[in-house]
């Protein structure tokens, strides 16, 4: 039986019955409710805290990484095949970028994911060019990087567009063969020094950590909470920083204090950050 712990940790043992290994204790096969038994007992996996969520959406999307990949962290989703046993986890980033972002911080963002990948399982198969924006279509998925992980198990990293309100994210796939992503004609060593050179941003991870835990504080209604953590983002240059601390000033209850004209301030500012909500 061969399991993967992915990019946090990977286990790994062996067994003929199943073609590939997926995320810690997920394995192909397995039908829904092995799938929910396996993600509840997960000490790297976050669940929702009822059930509620999960008739409306099979599973997918509730359950999330612990703790961030790349300074990211992404939400699961799950493939089954006409049979309905399980044959791959994809991971959502739950990081969003938006217009301009798309050649400046979505870059570094993938950038980050690559590297921790690349250090974890070696250089790609492949070595592809960034894509770009325009081949990019709303509501798809494009793979670029490839591991063979394991006998029959490969991983993919690429990006997804969720249109202009959503925004493009990384996005990683865990499963058994599914398609090479595209090659480039030129250079290897060209392209990776290419990879190399794409600028980083110092406060994207720490930007991103900060969101998260407002997004988390306005679910359990500590909206004191999520506006401090809102405002460590923007001190980072973070639009959405921005944006939550126009919308908690916008809606002026819950210990945060109503000013409209913060609100408007802070709404330009991530405007033109290019955030489009």
């Amino acid at each position: 039986m061969k399991k993967l712990a992915c990019v946090i940790s990977i286990l790994a043992f062996a067994c003929p019955h199943l073609f590939a290994a997926l995320y810690e204790n997920l394995e192909t096969g397995m039908d829904k409710d092995q799938v929910l038994k396996a993600l509840r007992q997960s000490k790297r996996i976050e669940g929702p805290p009822t059930d509620a969520l999960l008739g409306r959406t099979g599973l997918n999307g509730v359950f999330k990484t612990r703790q961030p990949v790349g300074g990211q962290t992404f939400s699961l989703n799950f493939d089954y095949d006409p049979s309905g046993g399980l044959r791959g986890v994809v991971f959502y980033s739950r990081s969003k970028f938006k217009g301009a972002e798309y050649e400046t911080r979505l870059k570094s963002a993938y950038k980050a994911l690559l590297v921790g990948l690349t250090e974890k399982y070696g250089e790609p198969s492949n070595m592809p060019e960034w894509l770009p924006k325009d081949s990019l279509q709303e509501g798809r998925i494009l793979y670029m990087h490839m591991w063979r992980v394991a006998p029959s198990v490969f991983l993919m990293s690429g990006l997804g567009n969720m249109g202009a309100m959503e925004g493009y994210f990384p996005v990683f796939r865990l499963s058994g063969p599914a398609g090479m992503p595209p090659k480039s004609k030129r250079d290897r060593e060209e392209l990776k020094r290419e990879w190399a050179a794409i600028p980083e941003f110092p406060d994207l991870k720490e930007a991103e950590l900060h969101i998260a835990d407002a997004v988390r504080s306005m679910g359990t209604k500590k909206y004191e909470d999520a506006f401090e953590c809102f405002q460590q983002a923007a001190e980072l240059g973070s639009p959405r920083g921005y944006w939550g601390m126009a919308f908690l000033y916008d809606l002026g209850k819950y210990g945060v204090k109503r000013d409209k004209k913060k609100a408007d301030e802070l709404n330009r500012k991530a405007a033109a950050a290019a955030y489009a909500p």
